[in-house]
């Protein structure tokens, strides 16, 4: 299957397990959204310009939980919004100290049930993400990682 446009990017986008101690996978699928958090002021640019602002509509990407794998699967919707959420305006991060940014998501594809475990991912792939977010660079690849998601459904 090829994706539409060119210009289009790929990339990992890890659920932030770490700083939740829990995947927040199921409430990104219901918002439509992807998340990152952290401080404000230093991880504004970190998480927020550095990571949802590298974004742009028509971008796939592959919702990873650490230890188990890719869950889903979607294109971005919207640039960044530029906005750091606080307090009771957070969707994900309610109970921690953090700052949370977001970024609108179509999520198509939920594998909730059936994930693509890392060793899948290795083979398609060739690696699995260390950072919250990680282009694949390798188009070709990325469209047999979504065919086989799209199996997955």
């Amino acid at each position: 299957m090829q994706f539409a446009e060119e210009h289009m990017n790929y990339y990992y986008i890890n659920t932030d397990t770490d700083a939740l101690r829990y995947s927040p996978h199921a409430k990104w699928i219901k918002h439509n959204r992807a998340f990152t958090s952290g401080y404000i002021p230093d991880d504004y640019k970190t998480y927020g310009e550095q990571v949802l602002g590298k974004l742009s509509p028509g971008d796939m990407l592959f919702m990873y939980v650490n230890g188990c794998g890719v869950v889903a699967a979607g294109w971005v919707c919207e640039f960044w919004d530029r906005c750091a959420y606080r307090g009771s305006d957070r969707l994900i991060y309610q109970d921690t100290p953090y700052t949370e940014y977001r970024i609108g998501v179509d999520w198509c594809r939920n594998i909730t049930d059936n994930p693509m475990p890392p060793t899948d991912l290795r083979e398609i792939i060739g690696w699995t993400p260390l950072r919250t977010l990680q282009r694949i660079r390798d188009a070709d690849k990325a469209e047999r990682l979504f065919e086989e998601i799209r199996d997955r459904t």
